[in-house]
């Protein structure tokens, strides 16, 4: 069994994408926060995406940047005598507003769209309770 999540969070680095066989792999350092005021703190995971879903989510996304990750895959892994929490992810969804600084093509999408037209407004009148 494992422990399956989604993980709402900040790139605390830029993603860095590896050849793993034939196959590649990007990294992600996401810091998450949980508590307030004085009680705030940040757990940190490494995420990992594989394939071009994990190329695509390097190509848009930075330092700082707010992302979502789906399906993950929560694990303990143990280096140098310290466990580390880490993830491994089905897929992610964009969050960030695009960045000035990223040619137009490559900003992500921002979940508006300005060909459509807003809904006319609803009569309720009619509704019996």
């Amino acid at each position: 069994m494992t422990i399956s999540a989604t993980i709402i969070g900040r790139l605390g680095a830029d993603p860095e994408t590896r050849q793993a066989g034939q196959h590649s792999v990007t990294e992600f350092r996401v810091a998450t926060t949980h508590g307030f005021g004085d009680r705030k703190v940040s757990t940190w995971l490494s995420v990992s995406l594989w394939g071009k879903k994990g190329e695509v989510a390097a190509q848009h996304h930075r330092k700082g940047d707010q992302i979502i990750f789906t399906g993950c895959s929560i694990y303990n892994e143990e280096y140098k005598e310290k466990m580390y929490l880490k993830a491994e992810a089905r897929d992610f969804v964009f969050v960030s507003k695009p960045r000035e600084d990223r040619p137009q093509h490559e900003k992500p999408w921002t979940g508006t769209n300005p060909n459509l037209q807003s809904a006319p407004p609803h009569d309720d009148s009619d509704v019996p309770f």
